[in-house]
């Protein structure tokens, strides 16, 4: 499985239409076993295709609107939003499934509903 994070230097990129850096954790065994940098245009048509060639599962970012959130759906890959922070330690907390401080996830959040992978109780990332 690969996981997607959009990065902005070390951190979740805080608006993904704006992205244009993603880390690709490759995993085995719940470990990641390869990381990656890959440079991403967020802003072309066919950015969600772009996702599916580097067999992408999950797709970690911050703020999105919703016609890229609809494109990701479509596509078949898990989009978990609206989350901030350093990059490396949401990959970690994501694969711990352990409870998540609300200083994680976006201001505003929980007014979304949680959709797309976040869970309201709890604060945890919902795995796959």
């Amino acid at each position: 499985m690969k996981i997607a994070l959009t990065v902005w230097g070390n951190r979740i990129s805080p608006v993904f239409d704006s992205a244009q850096t993603l880390l690709i954790a490759q995993i085995k065994n719940n470990q990641v076993i390869k990381k990656s940098y890959e440079s991403f245009d967020s802003n072309t048509a066919g950015f969600s295709d772009t996702l599916k060639k580097l067999d992408i599962s999950v797709l970690i970012c911050g703020a999105i609107s919703e016609k890229p959130t609809n494109m990701i759906a479509v596509s078949g890959i898990k989009l978990i939003p609206f989350v901030t922070g350093n990059a490396e330690q949401v990959l970690d907390l994501y694969l711990s499934n352990k409870p998540v401080s609300s200083a994680y996830f976006m201001p505003g959040y929980r007014k979304l509903g949680c959709r797309n992978g976040l869970k309201n109780a709890g604060l945890n990332f919902e795995k796959i």
